[in-house]
């Protein structure tokens, strides 16, 4: 299990949802109630592009910080291999990317079940 993290860009997000620690996140496309300060939520579809990887957890309507760039802490959502790309299954945790999903980043550490925490390399 890991617990660094070398952030490169963290973006101030409000959460749309109730955001846990150590997911991916997407854009929720309800407007934002804070100007500057875009709406997001973890994601909810697999495969889909994400945004950043929750720095902490978040209720609705609490800022938090999304790391969009460098490496971040992530929950997998099943056995991942260290340097597979990894994409986001429907409940914003890391899986092996397979078929048409969007990589959302590598893997920097192995995943022997869901709900390790692992460290990912983010690709925009």
């Amino acid at each position: 299990m890991s617990a660094q993290s070398r952030p490169v860009m963290a973006l101030s997000l409000l959460a749309m949802a109730t955001v846990p620690y150590a997911r991916f996140v997407a854009l929720s496309g309800a407007p934002s109630l804070l100007p500057g300060m875009p709406g997001a939520a973890p994601v909810a579809t697999a495969g889909v592009k994400a945004l950043a990887v929750s720095g902490r957890p978040a209720l609705l309507g609490e800022a938090f910080d999304g790391i969009a760039l460098g490496t971040a802490v992530v929950e997998a959502g099943g056995a991942i291999t260290a340097g597979a790309e990894v994409a986001s299954d429907a409940q914003g945790r890391a899986v092996a990317q397979s078929g048409t999903a969007k990589t959302a980043g590598v893997a920097l550490e192995a995943a022997t079940a869901a709900g390790e925490l692992i460290e990912v390399l983010l690709t925009p």
